[in-house]
């Protein structure tokens, strides 16, 4: 199953500790770091155009859509798989 599909169900809730944002297929793993990097300290995820990012309070998903993000997911989403465990993301 594809993260696409889980998108719905796995949307980021208010208390998830970190979110997924996935960016345009097309941008470099530089361009969505730096898109992230606006919105929080940002992790490579498993795909080079997503990053991961701490949840740091209610206004972190519109900074994500701002910086470009197409998709927000919960960081915590076992089917898509991170580089790394959510542990070493959120120091």
């Amino acid at each position: 199953m594809s993260c696409a599909a889980l998108a719905p169900a796995a949307a980021p809730r208010p208390d998830s500790r970190a979110i997924l944002a996935i960016y345009p297929p097309w941008w470099s793993q530089r361009q969505s770091l730096n898109a992230a990097d606006a919105a929080g300290l940002a992790q490579p995820a498993a795909i080079s155009f997503a990053a991961i990012v701490p949840n740091r309070g209610p206004d972190t998903p519109a900074r994500l859509r701002r910086s470009g993000a197409l998709i927000l997911l919960s960081g915590e989403t076992p089917a898509c798989a991170q580089k790394g465990s959510l542990d070493d993301v959120l120091l």
